[in-house]
């Protein structure tokens, strides 16, 4: 009797080939997701811009000069401070909240400016009408700044904000200081004007900005860095000291004072600490991260403007969705 031999078949490759396949055909998936969620979340950070015909009120915030302060402080001549708004997107808070504080004291005048005179986006926040253009600026010396704001824009060194950094850069040359807030400091660096100068920027950004501005001496673990005429500010909240910080300079102590205590919540002193504690993500804020990637069940939280809210309380109530991505935000009026 001839006996035939068996060969039990090589399964194992195939059930190995198999398993890898699905496993990497689930991390796409979720990466996929993950990718979908992000831009989800980034896209609705910006509100529509509304377009209007010539004549017709925009549904925005109007930026509108201070020709009546809110508040008394007994100096004399306004010093000129112009707030930058880009044409890429602009983050809410870094131009709302210092925009308070300078607009809170009659030291200052403050308007918004920016390349045309049409609805600028904001991140975070409704569209802003800007007071206005470089062009007006420029062809009125009564307009020229003493001081300008650079908030974070979404192009800092693109073609899109190519203007305004020619615009910065001639209003320093001509004598202006700056205040570069927070991611600010892309645009800044982009000029070349901190160049040899100590500056500061949103901590998850320094790194790279070593390697690709390495002739700026960047600070780490500072709320604010003055180099001279130039300020930089570190994250989102930085930019209220900061601004404080120059209310002082320029207008004094007792007047920085008077106008932090219209904000008592933010317990200023001139003499408090730059220092930042904490510079880092932590593990508690995992559900920032997941909100993030996940936006679809997120819920949006209308927000009522009206004549006369301060804008350091608008920003506040923009940002805390925004920086948690908690919720999705629309910004309302009766008209």
């Amino acid at each position: 009797m001839k006996t035939t031999r068996h060969t039990p078949r090589r399964t194992w490759p195939r059930r190995v080939l198999g398993t890898t396949m699905a496993l990497l055909l689930s991390l796409a998936t979720l990466a996929g997701v993950v990718l979908a969620g992000a831009l989800v979340t980034a896209r609705g950070f910006r509100q529509p811009v509304p377009v209007v015909a010539k004549g017709t009120p925009a549904t925005a915030l109007h930026a509108e000069p201070a020709t009546a302060a809110r508040t008394a402080s007994g100096v004399g001549r306004r010093l000129g401070v112009a707030f930058v708004v880009g044409s890429s997107g602009t983050t809410t808070s870094d131009l709302l909240a210092p925009y308070d504080i300078f607009a809170s004291s009659s030291a200052f005048t403050t308007y918004v400016v920016a390349n045309t005179a049409t609805p600028a986006p904001l991140e975070g926040g409704p569209a802003l009408v800007p007071t206005y253009t470089f062009a007006d600026v420029d062809a009125d010396p009564a307009l020229k700044p003493d001081l300008v704001v650079v908030p974070a824009v979404n192009q800092p060194t693109g073609a899109t904000e190519a203007p305004l950094r020619r615009w910065v850069t001639r209003q320093h040359d001509g004598g202006a200081k700056v205040l570069g807030v927070c991611a600010g400091s892309l645009v800044l660096a982009a000029t070349g004007m901190l160049d040899g100068l100590d500056a500061t920027s949103h901590w998850s950004r320094i790194s790279r900005l070593e390697a690709s501005r390495p002739a700026v001496h960047w600070i780490r673990g500072r709320r604010y860095v003055q180099d001279g005429s130039v300020t930089t500010t570190a994250a989102v909240t930085s930019g209220v000291p900061a601004s404080l910080h120059l209310v002082a300079q320029l207008a004094g102590p007792v007047e920085a004072q008077r106008v932090a205590n219209l904000h008592p919540e933010l317990r200023w002193t001139p003499t408090r600490t730059t220092r930042i504690a904490k510079d880092h993500f932590a593990v508690h804020d995992w559900p920032v991260g997941l909100n993030y990637v996940m936006p679809w069940l997120r819920p949006t939280v209308g927000i009522a403007l009206r004549d006369g809210v301060g804008e350091l309380d608008a920003t506040a109530a923009f940002e805390v969705y925004g920086q948690s991505a908690a919720a999705g935000t629309v910004a309302l009026a009766a008209g």
